[in-house]
């Protein structure tokens, strides 16, 4: 006699499951957090085969946060969103979708906080989208030094200041980390960071002559003016490459290569 119930089979008095079935139902757990389904979310952690730090494969769909000058204003951020196909697994999507509910859910039963992947930590998402809630939640469900750092550099390149005091105040950052994300966030013209980040650490700013919004403003206008043009002009020769330069150094530096020698 031969039946079926969930996701096994019955034959004769035994319960039959596919040889892949803790994959099968891994990855139906991750595509629920990706669809934020918290119904079928829950319905496949309750499953005993689940394994809730399997790595599966989504679309998944970044913000990207960029400053940008118009007019006299120097600090207004743009959003963009870009789609790309990913490895992630249920926490990272929980946490990248805000959904507070499930991230509690899978650290309850055991997901790891501190599982790295090509896009960063859970928290590392959490500051990308902007999700304080959830970045507290996985500072406080034990975040370690790694997953803290990394999650503070995102804060200091998309603009984060909440999440960059939450995290400088976790104890979990090192100085020299601190420094690198002022540093960031100078740079991308962050106002807000830099001032979060020496109130925190308790850093004097020492700033030079020409490092004032009005400077800032003349050197955009001299890029916008200037170099752009000559960007378009060899990019309609067919001779300009456009790289991903957030992935990891040694992806960067071979995409490099290989397009130097094509």
């Amino acid at each position: 006699m031969f039946g079926s119930t969930g996701g096994g089979y019955i034959a004769g008095m035994k319960q039959v499951f596919p040889v892949d079935y803790e994959a099968e139902v891994s990855q139906r757990l991750v595509e629920a957090s990706h669809a934020n389904d918290l119904k079928s979310a829950a319905e496949c952690i309750a499953d005993p085969f689940v394994d809730v730090n399997f790595i599966g494969a989504v679309s998944l769909k970044s913000r990207k946060t960029e400053l940008v000058l118009r007019d006299e204003a120097a600090t207004e951020v743009r959003f963009e969103f870009e789609e790309f196909r990913t490895e992630v697994t249920a926490l990272f999507l929980a946490a990248h979708a805000g959904n507070v509910t499930l991230v509690r859910k899978l650290l309850s039963v055991g997901a790891n906080v501190n599982q790295k992947l090509f896009r960063g930590y859970a928290t590392t998402a959490a500051v990308r989208e902007g999700h304080i809630e959830i970045l507290e939640i996985l500072v406080n469900g034990g975040a370690t030094q790694p997953a803290c750092e990394e999650a503070l550099l995102e804060a200091s390149y998309v603009g984060q200041a909440r999440s960059a005091e939450l995290l400088l105040g976790s104890d979990m950052i090192r100085p020299h980390v601190a420094v690198h994300a002022l540093v960031t966030a100078s740079c991308r013209g962050f106002v807000n960071v830099v001032d979060t980040l020496i109130k925190v650490t308790g850093e004097p700013l020492i700033q030079r002559k020409d490092d004032t919004a009005e400077v800032l403003k003349s050197r955009l206008e001299a890029f916008h003016r200037q170099t752009e043009p000559v960007i378009d002009y060899y990019a309609k020769k067919g001779v300009v490459a456009q790289l991903q330069a957030e992935r990891p150094p040694k992806e960067v530096t071979a995409e490099v290569q290989k397009v130097l020698s094509s």
